[in-house]
């Protein structure tokens, strides 16, 4: 329920990307993977670690994934992602998610007409009792 619940408050912030980037369709924020037929530029988000804490705190790495055709294109996505999640702090039924900018950079993609960059967030995950 928790990690649930953390998924949609991200993809809620994310569908904030489309306010700028119009052509980031709905279907393209997803978590884990975005079907074949969606087309560039996309999103995809998950999480690469998770490590429960004492004090009902759980600590994730969270990746969020940039698919573009436009190189430029892709840091502009980037820098609002940043923008969007950086020290956010979003207060829920059972959780209390707070989001830290840790990296960013850009993956060699085997199609090279696809620029993919990725950008890294820490976030600390309390439970609410």
């Amino acid at each position: 329920m928790r990690t649930n619940q953390l998924r949609e408050v991200i993809k809620d912030k994310l569908e904030h990307l489309r306010d700028n980037f119009p052509e980031i369709k709905s279907d393209g924020i997803a978590y884990g993977q975005v079907s074949t037929s969606v087309m560039y530029p996309h999103v995809v988000y998950d999480f690469s670690d998770m490590d429960p804490m004492d004090m009902g705190r759980e600590d994730l790495t969270l990746d969020v994934h940039v698919w573009t055709k436009d190189r430029a294109q892709s840091f502009d996505i980037i820098d609002e992602v940043v923008d969007l999640l950086s020290f956010s702090n979003d207060p829920q039924p059972y959780i209390l998610p707070t989001f830290y900018f840790t990296s960013a950079g850009t993956i060699d993609d085997p199609d090279k007409s696809i620029c993919h960059a990725v950008v890294r967030f820490q976030v600390q995950n309390y439970r609410r009792v």
